[in-house]
């Protein structure tokens, strides 16, 4: 017969089997469950909505073309020049380009408008030679000229010109401007220039029908042949 003592003993050592038990099967289920918490990949918040997203890319979007242009060179006239020019050819495309422009901007602004008559009265010879800087300009009060050259060999004469075009132009209310340049012939013309874009100058030639389009560098180059030293952009504006 099993003495109570025994018993004691035996029911005394099962409990502490069943603690060992139980805390091997915690640590295992806590080690299974460490290791699915590994496996998990952490979930990113994002902090905006897809259509902020949109909204944000289409700004830098329009932030490149913005710097794209800029660095192209970009300048047209107001619409209300374009609306109001009348493109009209003669035998003596300087009276005839001043007054091309001269009209534009006057039909524009509402101010008194001329005829290649008034101008050719400027003329002398049987030619009607016209100086744009020493008897057009002096003759119309208000008329601003500029003459541009080479000043260096990072400051030339095409430079200030694009300058004119892309910075300067806003004080003149993108009314458009006036050159000289070496056109038909190889005779001198006054062309009114309504927009320049991607390197290339757009402008009406009294010599020719239609719009004219030009490289920088060439229209440049003619400009200055245009002139009495060879050396000078000659350009007229309000």
């Amino acid at each position: 017969m099993i003495s109570s003592q025994y018993q004691f003993h035996m029911k005394e050592r099962i409990l502490r089997l069943g603690k060992v038990v139980l805390m091997a099967l915690a640590l295992t289920v806590g080690f299974f469950s460490c290791e699915k918490k590994e496996d998990v990949a952490p979930v990113v918040q994002n902090s905006g909505t897809d259509a902020e997203l949109v909204a944000l890319q289409a700004s830098l979007n329009s932030a490149n073309a913005s710097m794209m242009r800029v660095q192209s060179g970009y300048y047209t006239v107001a619409q209300r020049y374009k609306n109001n020019y009348s493109h009209r050819t003669h035998w003596h495309p300087i009276a005839q380009g001043f007054t091309n422009w001269w009209n534009c901007i006057a039909s524009a602004d509402r101010g008194n408008t001329i005829s290649v008559q008034d101008v050719l009265e400027l003329g002398e010879g049987r030619e009607k030679t016209i100086d744009l800087v020493k008897k057009l300009v002096p003759a119309y009060p208000g008329l601003q000229h500029r003459g541009y050259s080479d000043l260096d060999e990072s400051t030339t004469a095409q430079g200030r010109l694009e300058g004119l075009f892309t910075n300067g132009i806003k004080f003149n209310r993108k009314a458009p401007v006036a050159v000289l340049i070496k056109s038909k012939d190889w005779k001198n013309s006054l062309v009114t220039v309504l927009s320049y874009k991607d390197g290339y100058v757009y402008y009406y030639d009294p010599f020719y029908n239609g719009l004219q389009d030009a490289h920088i560098s060439t229209f440049a180059s003619n400009a200055k042949a245009a002139s009495e030293s060879g050396n000078v952009i000659n350009v007229i504006f309000w």
